[in-house]
């Protein structure tokens, strides 16, 4: 029983302790994550740009679209926007050699799969066939 009693006491006291230190914040890990979420990656400018740009291509008005993707300064969700644009439904028709720049540029993309199907319908004979999306890590 006194075994029993000190084993309990010690297994105790090795999960109280680890408890303990997986519950202290470190002060330099939180001061980085602050560091680097508190900026905006984009302008205002950009913000308002990349709204305009979804909103007329969700429209199929793809002048007023490309006018502002011209004003566009920091090209961080051009993958987004070529996406939208290369898979809509009605309005744009993609050709192959559009879609198999983008899956080169952009594989690790959530719609790089419907893009990567896409593009292996519309590959003409005698073309490379297309970069496969990359796989999801983590």
């Amino acid at each position: 029983m006194k075994i029993f009693s000190f084993l309990l006491f010690i297994t105790l006291f090795l999960f109280g302790s680890v408890l303990v230190k997986a519950t202290v914040i470190n002060d330099e890990i939180s001061k980085k994550y602050s560091q680097i979420f508190s900026q905006n990656i984009l302008n205002d400018a950009d913000i308002n740009n990349y709204k305009k740009v979804f909103e007329y291509q969700e429209a199929c008005e793809w002048k007023k679209a490309n006018k502002y993707i011209l004003e566009i300064e920091n090209n961080i969700l051009m993958g987004h926007v070529l996406a939208q644009r290369y898979l809509h439904p009605k309005c744009y028709r993609s050709k192959y050699l559009e879609l198999y720049s983008w899956l080169k540029k952009y594989n690790d993309h959530p719609q790089a799969r419907r893009i990567y199907r896409l593009a292996v319908k519309r590959m003409p004979k005698g073309y490379k066939s297309p970069l496969q999306p990359s796989k999801v890590v983590g």
